[in-house]
Formats: structure tokens, sequence, C-alpha cells
């Protein structure tokens, strides 16, 4: 007899919740910026909202975003390499939430990563209870351009003596769009 398998539960990512919630590393005005450019790459990309959003990688899991479309002019506020990057943190920010992450606060340049995550509560002192996240953003490209991103960001991680620090890397592709994970 085969074991029946029970349904996996899509989880739902509502651009409010980024928005409207205090963090101790991302401001409530910076969140804000991070969630209207999630709607700019979306939108841009002639997604439907909610849109299809799948993780692969460490976590696979089904995922949809609630989003709605961006107000009219904001793609004349952004350039779109920084939409791209301030889009895919966003998401990036929901994702590691739900893994009962925290954003603890922004790395310095040049750290090779973009913030200190850990765990609610965590403590004050150096590398305690803490790891990397390193996020990147492409707006079009398939599996092999997303691996190519990973690779790199993994070599990019690694370069300031901190390969045996606990990191989570996320490329976030919004042509398709979809999400990849890497934890270590």
């Amino acid at each position: 007899m085969v074991p029946i398998q029970p349904p996996v539960q899509t989880l739902i990512l509502d651009l409010g919740l980024l928005s409207g919630s205090e963090r101790r590393g991302v401001t409530r005005a910076m969140a804000a910026m991070h969630a209207e450019a999630v709607t700019l790459c979306f939108s841009e990309a002639g997604h439907p909202h909610p849109v299809n959003f799948p993780w692969v990688g460490s976590r696979t899991r089904q995922c949809v975003v609630e989003w709605e479309n961006p107000a009219p002019g904001t793609s004349c506020a952004y350039d779109p390499k920084v939409a791209t990057e301030w889009a895919a943190c966003g998401l990036a920010i929901l994702m590691v939430e739900t893994f009962g992450h925290a954003i603890l606060e922004k790395s310095y340049s040049p750290s090779g990563f973009d913030y200190w995550i850990g765990t609610p509560g965590s403590t004050d002192r150096l590398f305690q209870d803490k790891a990397r996240l390193e996020v990147s953003g492409i707006r079009t490209g398939d599996h092999q351009t997303r691996l190519a991103r990973l690779n790199s960001k993994i070599r990019q991680i690694n370069v300031l003596g901190f390969e045996t620090l606990p990191a989570v890397i996320v490329i976030v592709e919004f042509g398709t769009p979809t999400a990849l994970i890497y934890e270590r």
C-alpha cells in the first residue's frame, strides 16, 4: 500500500505585512519601498494578482504573493536595477520570516551579504544565534541563470573569511516568477 501524502498547503505572502510591520533591521519606510518595488516588478513582468511564486532549493514551497498594481508613475521613480534588488529583498524578508528568522540589522559594505538574521530576540553578541542573508534579484532568466547567480553569491559570501558562519541566499527571478533558496 502506498502512503498517502497530505496536501501541501500553499503559503500566502501578503505585501501589506511587509510594509505594515516594524522590524529591528528594516524601517517601516524602507519596507514600504521594498513592497512598492515588488509591485513594480510583478506589474512590469505582466503577472496577475495574486501571483504564484514557488520556492525551490533548500526550502521547496508553493507560495502565492498577494499584491496590487503600483500607483501611476511608480516606474518613473525607480531605476530598474534598483527596483529589482529592492523587490527581491522585500520578498526575501517575508520568506525568511516564515522560516522563523527575524531581520536583525543591515550589514555594512563590503561584507558580501545584505542582512544579519536570527531568531526573534537574538542576542546582540557578535555572531551569536545569527546568520547572514544575501539576496539577489533577476528580472528574467531561466534555471541556469538562477544557478549561475547562486554560485556567484556563494563565492561572494565566502570571501571575507566567513565560510563557517550560517548563511541564507535567496535568488528571486521575476519573469517566471520563482525563488531559489540556499541555506548553509
